[in-house]
C-alpha cells in the first residue's frame, strides 16, 4: 500500500466538523490502495483504530492557556457577541500576537521530525489540512527541505475567513497572512478547497489545473429505522455565535408558540454544539422558550443521524458575512429526508443550486420573518399528517465513501 502522511490539528477526541472530514478519508483510504498516518497533537485520550496508524506530539497552544485561565471559548472559534472589553482585548492578542494562529509554536518541532520520518519510512506525499491554517507551514518547511509532493486542504478561507476578518486586523496583519496564503497556493502541488466560491477566489492566485473541489460529505444509512415521531421537533447541530445567531427565528417560533396551543404542546426543540455564553443566556433566559429547548452540547456523529431522522425541520444556518464556507450539515441533513430550513444573510446562487441538487428548499434571509413563518407552519403541518420527504437521489454524490474514491483519483498523480 501506498503511504499517506496527513498532518491535521483536529482528530478525535476532539469534537468539530474539522475532525470528520480526514478522519473518515482515512478510513477508507486503504480501500483504494493508500495507507494513512496521521500526524496530530498529543491529546490525554487515545484513540484507536486498526486501519490508521497515529503519530502523536506534544504541541504549546497559548490559546488553551488563555481559555482555561479566562475561562473562554476562544480556542474553540467562538467570537463573543457580547462585544465586551475583555473579549475584544482576547481576540486583540490572538489577532496581533499569533499569525497565522496559535498554533504557530507547532510548526518547527513538527518539521523537525517529520522531515527525519518522512525519509525514514520511504513516504511521497503529505498531506495539510486546515484551519488552523499554521499547519499548512509544515507542510510548506517540508517541501521546500524533502522537495516531496504536498497537497494542502482548505476547509475554510485563509485572509478573507469571516472570523479572522471580524477580529479587526490592521492592514498590516492581514497582509501578513495574505502572503502567507500566496506561498501556501502557488508552492503546494495540489489545493483542495470544500467550497466552489472559495475555488473561484483562489483562481485568482492558481491555475485551476492546480485547484480541485472535494466538498465535504455525509454517511449514507445502511438501513432505515422508521421513528414513531410524537413530538415537532425543530433541530439546529454546530456552532452558535455571532456569525449565525436566528435571532428572529427565535422571536417567529416564540409568537407561533403563544398563538398555537396544538403547537405548543407538540413542540421540542433540540440544540446542539458550541453556543456562545450571551446567547445561551438569551435563550434560556426567555420564559417561552426555556421549557421547550433540550440543549445537548455533544452529540456522537453517529448517533446525531438518529435525531436527524425523527426531527420535522432541521435549521441550517450560513455564515452572515461570508459565502465561502459550506456547512458540513447540509450533507447530513439531505440524507435524513427531513425538511430544512436554510437561513442566511447575502445571496449565495451557488449555494442555493447546491440545495436544489439535494432537493432543499432556498436560502431565506435571517430577517425575513414571513418566510420563516411559513416554513415553520409547513413542517407543523406535514409533522400532523405524517408526511415525510425521501432524500434526493444526489445524495449518493456526497457520500463520504465515494468522495474518498476522489480523493484517491488525485492520490493517484502521486504513484
Amino acid at each position: 500500500m501506498n503511504k499517506i502522511l496527513i498532518i491535521t490539528y483536529y482528530w478525535p477526541p476532539k469534537k468539530s466538523p474539522g475532525v470528520l472530514r480526514w478522519y473518515y478519508f482515512s478510513r477508507y483510504l486503504p480501500l483504494y490502495g493508500y495507507k494513512p498516518i496521521i500526524f496530530t497533537p498529543l491529546n490525554s485520550k487515545n484513540e484507536h483504530d486498526d486501519k490508521i496508524d497515529l503519530i502523536k506530539r506534544k504541541i504549546f497552544d497559548p490559546s488553551d492557556i488563555l481559555s482555561k485561565f479566562f475561562k473562554s471559548n476562544i480556542n474553540k472559534g467562538v467570537l463573543s457577541s457580547s462585544n465586551s472589553i475583555f473579549g475584544n482585548f482576547l481576540n486583540w492578542i490572538r489577532i496581533n500576537f499569533f499569525v497565522p494562529d496559535s498554533r504557530i509554536f507547532w510548526v518547527n518541532p513538527s518539521v523537525k521530525f517529520l522531515k527525519t520520518y518522512i525519509n525514514y519510512n520511504n513516504i511521497k506525499t503529505i498531506i495539510t489540512t486546515g484551519p488552523p491554517h499554521s499547519i499548512h507551514l509544515i507542510g510548506l518547511k517540508i517541501k521546500e527541505i524533502l522537495n516531496i509532493n504536498w497537497i494542502a486542504d482548505f476547509r475554510d478561507p485563509w485572509s478573507s475567513w469571516d472570523i479572522l476578518l471580524d477580529m479587526k486586523p490592521s492592514n498590516r496583519i492581514i497582509n501578513k497572512h495574505k502572503i502567507l496564503e500566496k506561498k501556501i497556493l502557488k508552492n503546494a502541488n495540489k489545493v483542495i478547497v470544500t467550497n466552489s466560491n472559495l475555488y473561484d477566489e483562489f483562481l485568482n492566485t492558481i491555475d485551476k489545473n492546480k485547484l480541485e473541489i472535494l466538498t465535504n460529505g455525509t454517511l449514507l444509512p445502511i438501513g432505515k429505522k422508521k421513528h414513531n415521531i410524537k413530538k415537532f421537533k425543530i433541530s439546529y447541530f454546530g456552532l452558535l455565535n455571532k456569525f449565525r445567531f436566528p435571532k428572529i427565528f427565535f422571536n417567529v417560533l416564540k409568537e407561533i408558540i403563544s398563538k398555537n396551543n396544538d403547537i405548543e404542546k407538540d413542540i421540542e426543540i433540540l440544540i446542539s454544539g458550541t453556543i456562545d455564553t450571551s446567547i445561551y443566556n438569551y435563550l434560556m433566559n426567555d420564559s417561552i422558550l426555556k421549557s421547550k429547548i433540550n440543549y445537548i452540547e455533544n452529540i456522537e456523529y453517529e448517533k446525531t443521524f438518529n435525531h436527524f431522522d425523527s426531527s420535522s425541520l432541521l435549521l441550517l444556518l450560513l455564515n452572515k458575512n461570508s459565502t465561502n464556507t459550506t456547512p458540513t450539515k447540509v450533507f447530513d441533513y439531505a440524507s435524513s429526508g427531513t425538511s430544512v430550513l436554510t437561513l442566511g444573510e447575502k445571496k449565495d446562487k451557488k449555494m442555493d443550486l447546491l440545495l436544489k441538487e439535494l432537493s432543499l428548499e432556498k436560502i431565506i434571509s435571517y430577517s425575513d420573518k414571513i418566510s420563516i413563518e411559513k416554513s415553520i407552519l409547513k413542517s407543523y403541518q406535514n409533522f400532523k399528517l405524517k408526511i415525510k420527504n425521501k432524500p434526493s437521489k444526489n445524495i449518493k454524490k456526497y457520500d463520504r465513501k465515494y468522495l474518498t474514491k476522489k480523493l484517491s483519483k488525485i492520490l493517484d498523480y502521486y504513484y
